[in-house]
């Protein structure tokens, strides 16, 4: 039961670095119900693991702080029937909690944002908070339904998603449309980019 110090700097495919944090005790992967396959690019990841030398150490007796950076992320999975997108994003992980943020492409759609989820006891629940951008390639990526022409221009809309095990996810969209002009001919209905 001597404790242990264990130094990482890796540089990998971002399925080893996952597939690494999915080993017993921890299987963060297997317990989020998601494959080590979630996503394509490269890892590289420093950080410190403390630790008992014995057998069955349960997770909780683990403690770690790891940061790094995604990069070349590819997903099909992370977002179903999406392409998600991203030059580099950046990667942290505690005991308590594990964070990728930055910005990306959903499809041709840019946003930036931050997921964010519990470790441990408190875990079973997430967030993502951000921004995306409000244009038509958005109304097209996510087949909103507008006519042709009826969007100009580009603006943001904030977005917060919640997730919690074993329940819907939930989700929020505003925006105040600014540098979006939006028209609407047959009812004879426009609004300026103002």
């Amino acid at each position: 039961k001597a404790p242990a110090e264990v130094y990482l700097q890796t540089d990998s495919t971002i399925t080893a670095a996952l597939t690494l944090l999915d080993r017993p005790p921890m299987k963060f992967l297997t317990k989020a119900n998601q494959p080590v396959t979630i996503a394509d690019g490269r890892a590289k990841v420093t950080g410190k693991v403390d630790l008992l030398l014995m057998k069955n150490l349960p997770a909780d007796k683990i403690a770690f702080d790891i940061v790094g950076n995604l990069s070349s992320v590819r997903s099909e999975k992370i977002v179903p029937g999406r392409v998600l997108t991203a030059a580099q994003l950046k990667v942290s992980a505690t005991s308590s909690d594990f964070v990728i943020s930055g910005p990306g492409r959903i499809g041709q759609v840019p946003f930036e944002g931050a997921f964010r989820t519990k470790l441990g006891k408190n875990s079973g629940t997430a967030t993502v908070r951000g921004w995306v951008e409000l244009s038509e390639r958005f109304i097209n990526e996510f087949r909103i339904g507008l006519p042709s022409g009826s969007v100009a221009g580009a603006g943001k809309a904030n977005v917060e998603i919640g997730l919690s095990k074993g329940k819907k996810p939930t989700f929020s969209l505003t925006s105040n449309l600014s540098g979006l002009a939006l028209s609407l001919p047959p009812l004879g209905w426009s609004m300026s980019k103002d």
